[in-house]
């Protein structure tokens, strides 16, 4: 592993993880429902406008999956690489 190019595939492939964490924090961060029997009208209707109104989700969702093709892109080129690299070197 003492390509560049693989290097920078590792270096993607951290990155592509912690975009993945940030995107499930930000996806799951929501605030705790209380028993739904308890509620008034009023506050499941404020709660659900909160929900349907949230950006974090959706951000957090779109973190999930762009780390998500990230990491299958990054670590899919890795692997076929030292294929490659061990089937050249056992032809020689």
């Amino acid at each position: 592993m003492k390509d560049t190019l693989t290097k920078k595939l590792l270096i993607g492939l951290g990155v592509s993880i912690a975009i993945m964490l940030l995107g499930y924090f930000l996806w799951e961060d929501q605030k705790p429902v209380p028993d739904a029997a308890q509620l008034s009208v009023e506050e499941i209707v404020e709660i659900q406008a909160q929900t349907e109104t949230s950006t974090l989700s959706s951000i957090g969702a779109l973190f999930l999956n762009v780390g998500f093709v990230g990491a299958v892109v990054s670590l899919g080129t890795i692997v076929i690489r030292q294929i490659i690299a061990f089937f050249k070197k056992g032809r020689s």
